[in-house]
């Protein structure tokens, strides 16, 4: 299809994203009368036996009830793809934009069908004025070409999408994967849509949290995962004498599952564990196909039950980030991949420790899976996750350009310089942030009304504690002894929401972060 730019700016995208979101809903309503489908067909062995029929009756709904199955994760296959195109063909459109208004007081001019001419009277044009219209052609027609590619590919995708659904998954089982990153990456595109499509359905607990795959596999896992897990815990809750907390848990994933179902942009479903006191990866627009990617790790007290302001750290960067750069795709991830401390236990490096291996493989994984060119990353800290990151990279090389430490009780380092080049080493706390009680002394600091307070829960002042870069995790890396890039973060309200207020939309740690992760410098215009 030849599109032109002036098509390209007319495209109504909520029509993409509206479509979308019809087949997601679809396939949450297939997967309902799946469920029913098998507690009818369990009855009805119950209720009816004996002679020919019965079994041959159930047979057959046994064998309808397979092939039901395998269309849930067709049709989010279906909403994934049109979510992708729109996201692309948004950020394109913009491309555009910012294109026709560098021509203003140029004599650069473009027509509707798309030719860049100059409009001068002269016989000889200033070659400054020529190699800019020349420039302007490029940028143009490589604009139109990724239109083009990417909805050929969509349809392409779509098509091959209707065939497998048409020949069916049931029963085109896999070899099971290979360790490490890219042998996983290389055997998942090795195989057939029947068997990927066949491992999602009997398998997505594997799939789910395995780092190789792409990031739209996963996600499709993963809702497989949460609408099986509700259904579970839904179960056990209608059951006399439901264990304590399971009622919170059931409003927690039924929060989840309709967050996900209605955050624009497209919301990805990257691994989920229920369990204790749980994990949930989700990110914010594709990684798999965005210009600019950030993980966000949180810190100490953080589970799946407090999800929900977790996610919308992530939001509101993302959001500031697009603002930022509007004319790129930017993805931002809530990777609560590990499970942090509570209380005290955050004096200790045990959680972080075991976080750092599944952080850097999963930061891998990202980088195994990315289409075209590669992304820029990002990953962020927070409180006890500055500890899983520091750890993550100083025991081998995290895969992130960037990497940002907020209100970093420390990082398990001295210095910038034992985890990468300090002028991609970012650190920001506020001036009363209450981890600067943290000292490595353990002492007491006087809160803000004069009273005793606990490094654990207390708060300190910034007369304090400022001048005093030893935290206990490490150096302060906010200080200048650490050698990192230093940004303001403002002050809060009180040193407990100072600590928490680090993706506030008035935070200047906020602005910061947003050039940080999108490569467009850290001054804000």
């Amino acid at each position: 299809m030849n599109v032109t730019y002036a098509q390209l700016l007319a495209a109504d995208l909520d029509l993409w994203t509206r479509s979308a979101a019809s087949w997601r809903r679809l396939s949450h309503r297939i997967d309902d009368h799946a469920d029913e489908l098998s507690a009818q067909v369990a009855r009805l062995g119950q209720a009816w036996t004996g002679g020919i029929a019965a079994p041959a009756a159930e047979a057959a709904c046994r064998t309808i009830g397979a092939g039901l199955v395998t269309v849930p994760g067709v049709l989010l296959e279906v909403d994934q793809l049109l979510c992708r195109h729109a996201e692309l063909v948004r950020a394109l459109q913009q491309r555009v934009r910012v294109l026709l208004a560098s021509l203003r007081g140029t004599p650069v001019r473009v027509s509707l069908e798309g030719e860049v001419s100059l409009d001068v009277v002269s016989v000889k044009p200033d070659p400054g004025e020529v190699a800019f219209a020349k420039w302007v052609a490029v940028q143009l027609a490589e604009i139109l070409r990724r239109v083009r590619a990417s909805d050929e590919d969509t349809a392409q995708r779509l098509t091959a999408l209707a065939v497998g659904a048409r020949d069916g998954w049931a029963t085109s089982p896999a070899p099971p994967p290979p360790s490490g990153i890219l042998p996983v990456a290389t055997w998942w595109a090795g195989l057939t849509p029947a068997q990927r499509g066949w491992l999602l359905v009997t398998q997505p607990d594997l799939i789910g949290g395995l780092d190789g795959v792409p990031v739209a596999a996963r996600d499709r896992a993963n809702r497989l995962r949460l609408d099986a897990e509700l259904d579970r815990l839904r179960a056990v809750l209608d059951a006399p004498h439901p264990p304590d907390g399971t009622d919170t848990r059931v409003r927690t994933l039924a929060g989840l599952a309709a967050r996900l179902d209605q955050q624009e942009p497209r919301a990805y479903l990257l691994n989920l564990d229920a369990s204790g006191d749980g994990r949930a990866v989700v990110a914010f627009g594709d990684p798999d196909v965005a210009d600019h990617v950030a993980t966000y790790v949180p810190g100490s007290g953080a589970t799946i039950d407090s999800v929900e302001s977790e996610l919308n750290r992530a939001a509101a960067l993302r959001l500031r980030a697009v603002v930022t750069a509007p004319e790129q795709s930017t993805s931002v991830i809530m990777w609560l991949g590990y499970d942090p401390p509570d209380g005290v236990d955050a004096l200790l490096e045990t959680s972080a420790r075991a976080a750092a291996p599944d952080l850097a493989s999963f930061q891998d994984g990202l980088v195994g899976t990315h289409e075209g060119e590669p992304a820029h990353q990002t990953v962020i800290g927070h409180s006890y996750g500055t500890l899983a990151l520091g750890l993550a990279d100083r025991d081998g090389a995290l895969a992130a350009d960037e990497i940002v430490a907020l209100g970093s009780p420390g990082m398990g380092v001295d210095s910038a310089a034992e985890l990468r080049d300090p002028t991609h080493v970012w650190a920001a706390t506020a001036r009363n942030d209450v981890i600067l009680a943290a000292s490595s002394k353990g002492e007491v600091a006087l809160d803000a009304v004069g009273g005793p307070a606990l490094i654990a829960v207390g708060a300190a002042t910034d007369a304090v504690f400022r001048g005093n870069a030893d935290l206990w995790h490490g150096v302060d890396p906010s200080s200048a002894q650490f050698g990192g890039q230093v940004f303001d973060a403002g002050v809060g309200r009180d040193p407990l929401a100072a600590h928490s207020g680090y993706f506030d939309s008035a935070s200047p740690a906020l602005e910061t972060m947003a050039h940080i992760v999108t490569g467009t410098g850290t001054t804000p215009p």
